[in-house]
């Protein structure tokens, strides 16, 4: 005969079997799947809204009339260093999401996050190559200010393709679908529009 405090043991291993992470995991969830393509699609999105509000103020930077060199390096330097700061985020909370629940959900994983690295060690580069412009050598400056500026554009092109090039898993077709359908279908929807939307200038 089996005590109370036997069933209660018991009682209590089955509740935690049956709200186990791991468990609720095998079946595969759309509600999960969508929550990590959110999580993507907003911290890359993160970083993509630094890089263009960047060369907006770069923009603004070589508009204002005789304004020293020192101002539009600075500007470069701290988009790059405020990008990198994001990428590094976004790589944490990329991995703190976990893998998704499809088809080749690990492959998935590590591609997102290796992308996101990837971003950290570009951005970190493109900050001191920042730094490293030349003030007193005009054609150099307008140069590497040029070339630092298209880099920002081509990362956040980059970026804006990166959930499209997921689709060489088999599992990508699934986090598609989950973006589109669930309790939070506008909001995650919306983020990953937002990510895979290239403007134009």
């Amino acid at each position: 005969m089996t005590s109370p405090l036997g069933r209660r043991a018991s009682l209590v291993a089955t509740t935690v079997l049956l709200t186990s992470p791991l468990l609720a995991a095998c079946g595969g969830s759309s509600g999960a799947v969508q929550t990590w393509a959110g999580t993507y699609c907003g911290s890359a999105s993160s970083v993509r809204q630094i890089l263009s509000a960047g060369n907006d103020a770069l923009r603004g930077q070589l508009e204002i009339p005789d304004n020293p060199p020192g101002n539009v390096r600075s500007s470069l330097s701290g988009t790059a260093g405020n990008a990198a700061t994001s990428a590094r985020s976004a790589v944490q909370r990329v991995t703190d999401a976990g893998e998704p629940e499809v088809a080749e959900g690990e492959q998935i994983q590590e591609a997102a996050v290796g992308t996101m690295e990837q971003l950290v060690e570009d951005m970190t580069a493109l900050e001191a190559r920042a730094r490293a412009i030349p003030l007193d050598d005009p054609d150099a400056f307008t140069a590497e200010v040029k070339a630092v500026s298209e880099a920002f554009a081509a990362q956040s092109r980059d970026l804006a393709g990166s959930l499209k090039a997921l689709d060489e898993f088999e599992g990508y077709d699934e986090v598609r679908e989950a973006i589109g359908s669930g309790d939070d279908v506008t909001d995650v929807q919306g983020t990953c529009e937002r990510l895979e939307t290239v403007r134009s200038s």
